[in-house]
């Protein structure tokens, strides 16, 4: 297994690099391992990446509230849960703010393109709507929390919201980047 933030292999060596759902999940952030794939390709190569996008239902006042909610140590109590234990597992990132790491480790971004606009819709919803309840009325999920899709009312929203805008619900972005 290699180390991302220190790849074995010689300078300039790769051509393109695909990072589907990596750089995210270092506490230090992404950026030393971003220079690590910058150094790793060749002048003119390119980076294929997806990161998780943080839309604008992850920044509703609501949810903020109700991610606060669920830390109280009494509201927990009331609902059987236990002492709120919040642990790293991933960063967010705006649409700029990437961008602009990506320039920041030599890189420059082409294109950048929303992903995954039904888990988007979704996934912080139901992550703050667990502590109250079981089954969210947006989309169809088993008790194994495998994915099903969105429910008919859950569909004709999030079409509704990538109509109005298409960086309203993606879940990922995807970006194309050149090393200079």
């Amino acid at each position: 297994m290699w180390d991302l933030e220190q790849l074995p292999i010689k300078n300039e060596e790769f051509d393109a690099i695909l990072s589907w759902g990596v750089v995210e999940h270092f506490v230090e952030g992404p950026h030393k391992v971003l220079r690590e794939m910058y150094n790793a390709l060749r002048p003119g190569g390119f980076l294929f990446i997806t990161v998780p996008y943080r839309n604008m239902i992850c920044r509703s006042p609501l949810l903020w509230i109700l991610e606060r909610t669920k830390r109280v140590f009494w509201i927990r109590k009331i609902f059987g849960k236990g002492e709120y234990k919040e642990t790293f597992f991933e960063y967010t990132f705006g649409r700029k703010t990437f961008i602009n790491i990506l320039k920041s480790t030599g890189f420059l971004p082409l294109c950048i393109f929303p992903l995954s606009h039904e888990v988007g819709f979704v996934r912080y919803w139901n992550r703050h709507f667990y502590l109250f309840r079981r089954n969210p009325k947006f989309f169809c999920q088993s008790k194994t929390e495998r994915w099903q899709g969105l429910t008919k009312t859950g569909n004709w929203i999030c079409g509704l919201l990538k109509r109005i805008s298409p960086w309203f619900t993606p879940d990922q972005i995807f970006c194309i980047a050149k090393r200079v």
